[in-house]
């Protein structure tokens, strides 16, 4: 929600406020002069501090202008727009609360059964190679008599493929309820329009003449079994119905060429093949002897407090940097499952990454940030050896 707000009111609110500010105030012969006479100023921060941030911000506007109440429409509508997505968010909220809090409801029996075993829960981060097996992880903490276990998981590669293969599928479907409904509309429209004058004379037109058939589509080659309602397709010829079924075109270039599809066919077909892809690649993990491990597990034990005291031990040493650590279980929901089968190595790698990143962000953006913004009799108080490096360059 954050980041819709700010990108609407970038690009609207900063096409036009910031060529506004700029424009604002035109400067008088004495400001002409007094503007040359700092250009042609030796020292370059001084120059440098009459064209500074404040000529594109509301303080390059003149008091009592009439462009202010530019800005003051320009806060209406940010405050109209973060109103309308806070409503809807907090409406979103309600409901779902709402759904929470409903004892006799699905989504609260099942958050209490989630939460319950999740208290239960440990996820065990770097796993030794002879330990990453359902059996022998679950062998391995019944022999430690931490508590009784009641359920040893560990994670599968190949997750990722089969997250996104999940979302395509999803979207796939979204597409052929699309479709179908597309259909609808389209076979409503040609009732209406079958019932104007026009469409009666077509239809006396028909039947008079058979060579005038209403056939401009051929028929699909492989139609799926739509239960249509009577009422809907009354009066309509099945051939018409066909014609009236909707069409995009694929593999596309750029938007060009390609070639047209039968909408319906075409996401019933690939949403067979994804589905037994998904089959496919669940099938290979729950077998061990085609399923790939990784080096992440989740023990669930029968009390909370075994799950609580295997947390706070330490279950296993090791010589290198990469040994064993447990943690209590996080909710699913805060899980991005897509990396949690990464190598220590890599997570380490990336995480010094990141910081070495922030560390020239914040030196090379919000240094000279700073210089730009702050007036320059105040940095001089403290960094008067810098401006002779930094303010190279004279403004004229």
């Amino acid at each position: 929600m954050g980041f819709t707000i700010v990108a609407i009111l970038a690009v609207i609110l900063i096409p036009i406020l910031i060529p506004l500010n700029y424009y604002a105030y035109v400067p008088t012969s004495n400001d002409d002069d007094n503007s040359d006479s700092n250009q042609n100023s030796t020292n370059p921060v001084e120059s440098f501090g009459h064209v500074g941030l404040s000529q594109f911000s509301i303080a390059n506007i003149p008091q009592s202008s009439s462009l202010l109440y530019i800005h003051t429409l320009a806060v209406y509508f940010v405050s109209f727009i973060c109103y309308f997505y806070l409503y809807y968010a907090y409406r979103d909220y309600v409901r779902l609360a709402n759904e929470y809090m409903n004892e006799n409801g699905i989504a609260r029996r099942n958050a209490k059964k989630a939460e319950r075993k999740q208290f239960r829960t440990i996820m065990v981060r770097q796993v030794p190679e002879e330990l990453r097996n359902d059996q022998a992880f679950k062998e391995y903490f019944e022999r430690l008599s931490v508590g009784p276990v009641q359920n040893a998981v560990m994670d599968r590669q190949g997750g990722g493929k089969l997250i996104n293969l999940i979302k395509d599928r999803d979207k796939c479907l979204d597409g052929l309820e699309r479709a179908y409904v597309r259909w609808l509309k389209n076979i409503k429209r040609e009732k209406r329009r079958e019932e104007t004058r026009w469409g009666r004379l077509r239809r006396r037109l028909k039947k008079c003449l058979p060579v005038i058939r209403f056939n401009l589509r051929e028929q699909p080659t492989s139609t799926p079994s739509v239960n249509v309602a009577a009422a809907l397709v009354q009066g309509l010829e099945p051939s018409e119905i066909i014609a009236l079924r909707p069409k995009h075109r694929v593999d596309t270039h750029f938007g060009l060429g390609g070639r047209l599809v039968d909408s319906i066919d075409h996401y019933s077909t690939h949403l067979r093949e994804l589905t037994a892809q998904i089959e496919q690649i669940r099938l290979l993990a729950k077998y061990p002897q085609t399923a790939k491990y990784g080096t992440i597990g989740f023990i669930t034990f029968q009390t909370q407090h075994a799950a609580t005291l295997a947390a706070q031990v330490v279950l296993r040493r090791a010589n290198g940097p990469w040994a064993m650590n447990v943690q209590m279980a996080p909710a699913p929901n805060d899980i991005v499952w897509s990396s949690l089968s990464m190598s220590p190595q890599r997570k380490w790698l990336q995480e010094h990454a990141i910081a070495v990143l922030c560390f020239f962000l914040c030196f090379f953006w919000i240094i000279p940030t700073s210089f730009v913004v702050c007036p320059h009799y105040d940095l001089s108080c403290y960094f008067s050896f810098l401006f002779n490096y930094l303010f190279i360059f004279h403004f004229e």
